[in-house]
């Protein structure tokens, strides 16, 4: 089944493409390689996370608007638990808060702890009518 979604996402990403409607064709193309990500096992390169939390961020940001804001981060040579940091990031933000506020942002930036290498630290920022901070530590 995971293969027939990845398969339709990839044909109904390129005809979008072909017909012009290019938001579409990035959404889908970005559900497709999110899909294709959580469809793995075990760990995962952080990089390559980042670049699923990117696309999560970016169906996020078609529906929402660009109130999403991710810090960049250098994630070279280490790996992470899939789909742990964008399982996070969904758990802390509201559909139904983004509805209900116009100016609601979400800002997200990781960090290597400098105690515990072996440690990323992910931040979530609730900026809008209140402020609230989420954070987390994933074992690297």
């Amino acid at each position: 089944m995971m293969e027939f979604m990845q398969t339709f996402l990839t044909q109904a990403s390129e005809l979008a493409y072909v017909e012009g409607a290019y938001g579409v064709h990035r959404v889908l193309a970005c559900a497709s390689r999110l899909l294709r990500h959580m469809a793995g096992t075990g760990l995962a390169p952080l990089e390559d996370e980042l670049k699923c939390l990117t696309d999560y961020l970016s169906i996020c940001k078609a529906r929402f608007g660009n109130r999403f804001f991710l810090q960049p981060f250098r994630a070279d040579g280490l790996f992470i638990e899939r789909m742990r940091v964008v399982a996070f990031i969904d758990v802390h933000i509201s559909d139904e808060r983004l509805l209900s506020d116009p100016d609601l942002e979400y800002h997200i930036d990781c960090e290597q702890l400098k105690v515990a290498e072996g440690m990323l630290r992910v931040r979530v920022r609730e900026c809008g009518e209140r402020v609230a901070e989420s954070a987390c530590d994933f074992p690297l």
